[in-house]
């Protein structure tokens, strides 16, 4: 299994894979210095790589090793977020027009159904050849007509262009790949070159091209009308890290090179100058690694220069966003504020009660804590309840953003002292479901049960916030800043 890894996580990922039997291809050149890798043009089986954020990671790649990799990862990871998308880029299947569905076709293929576009040549009932051209993990795929044979070098197309991946950039080799194309672009195939093709001979790249030939042919002279999978393309997986296991990262990464806790998490934040850690970094022999640590999440988490206006980007388990945007009223010890106004009318869910526009939400907000309150009050000041949300621990995202993912899970308080549970069939088909691990679940299991019970009889705002104070003290942000065990 060859695997290639790209990003902030690289090191610490390398160390992991080589640790475990895998192959790490085509690493980049502080990559092999570091691990005294030769340098190698082996195909990658598959592809690891920073999430846009850089709050995890995305996997691309041959069915089996995405699974692998996830397995070890798993393990590895337990207190962390696990997407394996149900449909990869480039599967292919046979399936049945099922409907329309506004500007798309509805086609029923293997383990639901995906979206083809409208045209007015194809018929409900009619059996089509579809492959997935855009997946996604909680909504049915975008198809295009057609079968796509996905190799390590190459992908046939539908279609007589010829393309190159992006990180395709010498022009020799580009000239080479399209002269090597032009003979099955006349049989009518297009040819889409992977990044791999970077660094294959041409010979193995033309081998590759007539295995990929005979089997498109095979599947395009299948008669059989039964639906299902034809053929794979890459299976996509994306693990979001959270941040006790940035700080497992940092410690694989340690044992390679001098890494301050929390690199991982400090690299991830936007607009964070990272050549700062890297400088600090390269000092770290001749310093406390624990003091430094401390002193830049310190620096980082000093709200007392920050913007008034503070958003909360809200992640949910399906990967949709909403954010929350309110004025930051105060900060004592690292505690934000938060003042949001409430906009429309309506029922607040759990609590029973009428929401009025003019209500407003205090939301106390600390970085590295599971919880986050919001309390709600009428225009008057009148409490009405608070919603406890429970996620993976809160992040700085940039200087303007905070971040977090929802585990579908709230603990409510009603004014009249009621304690309950909402939303709980999220988190428990989350589970079910692989998103989170046993350990996760459980450790979040526990986390309600001992809330709840300290907020038994509970009734005023006050009474409430320092049940949660005393949580945020037992722990979280100010504990991690100080150096204690990010396992635990």
């Amino acid at each position: 299994m060859n695997i290639r890894v790209r990003g902030i996580y690289a090191t610490a990922l390398t160390k992991l894979f080589l640790s475990n039997g895998f192959v790490v291809t085509q690493p980049g050149s502080i990559i092999a210095r570091r691990f005294s890798l030769e340098p190698s043009k082996a195909p990658a089986d598959a592809t690891v790589k920073d999430r846009d954020d850089k709050k995890g990671v995305v996997i691309i790649g041959r069915f089996e090793v995405v699974k692998s990799i996830l397995e070890l990862f798993r393990k590895t990871f337990p207190l962390s977020i696990f997407r394996e998308y149900p449909y990869g880029i480039y599967d292919c299947y046979k399936g049945r027009i099922i409907g329309r569905e506004g500007e798309y076709w509805k086609v029923e293929i293997e383990g639901g159904y995906g979206l083809l576009e409208y045209s007015s040549g194809l018929k409900e009932g009619q059996i089509v050849d579809v492959y997935v051209k855009k997946p996604f993990f909680d909504k049915p795929p975008i198809l295009g007509l057609g079968i796509v044979i996905s190799g390590r070098y190459a992908r046939l197309m539908p279609h007589g262009r010829i393309s190159f991946s992006r990180h395709i950039k010498s022009r020799k080799r580009r000239e080479e790949l399209y002269t090597l194309s032009t003979f099955f672009r006349r049989e009518g195939w297009g040819i889409r070159w992977r990044s791999n093709a970077n660094f294959g001979k041409l010979e193995d790249l033309m081998i590759e091209l007539e295995e990929l030939k005979k089997k498109g042919l095979q599947l395009s002279f299948c008669s059989e009308e039964e639906l299902g999978l034809l053929c794979r393309g890459d299976a996509i997986a994306e693990v979001i890290f959270s941040l006790d296991d940035k700080a497992r990262l940092d410690e694989l990464r340690n044992q390679v090179v001098d890494t301050l806790k929390w690199h991982h998490y400090f690299k991830s934040i936007a607009d964070f100058d990272s050549t700062v850690i890297d400088w600090i970094e390269y000092l770290l022999d001749c310093c406390d690694r624990e003091k430094m640590s401390m002193k830049i999440w310190e620096k980082v988490h000093d709200y007392e220069k920050a913007r008034r206006e503070v958003t909360i980007e809200h992640e949910r388990l399906n990967g949709e966003s909403i954010y929350l945007r309110g004025l930051c009223e105060d900060i004592d010890d690292g505690v934000l504020k938060v003042k949001r106004l409430i906009l429309s009318n309506g029922i607040y869910d759990g609590l029973g009660v009428k929401k009025r526009r003019g209500d407003y939400v205090i939301t106390y907000l600390v970085t590295g804590e599971l919880l986050l309150p919001h309390f709600y009050y009428s225009k008057d000041g009148v409490f009405k309840g608070a919603y406890i949300n429970i996620n993976l621990p809160i992040e700085v995202k940039s200087s303007q953003m905070f971040w977090y993912v929802d585990l579908g899970v709230d603990v409510v308080v009603t004014s009249n002292g009621e304690v309950k549970i909402i939303d709980i069939e999220e988190f428990e088909e989350a589970f079910e479901r692989g998103l989170v691990s046993e350990n996760l679940y459980n450790y979040i299991r526990e986390a309600i049960d001992f809330l709840i019970e300290k907020l038994r009889g509970e009734k005023s705002p006050q009474g409430i916030y320092s049940v949660v104070e005393s949580i945020f003290r037992r722990g979280g942000a100010r504990a991690r800043s100080k150096g204690a065990d990010s396992g635990s």
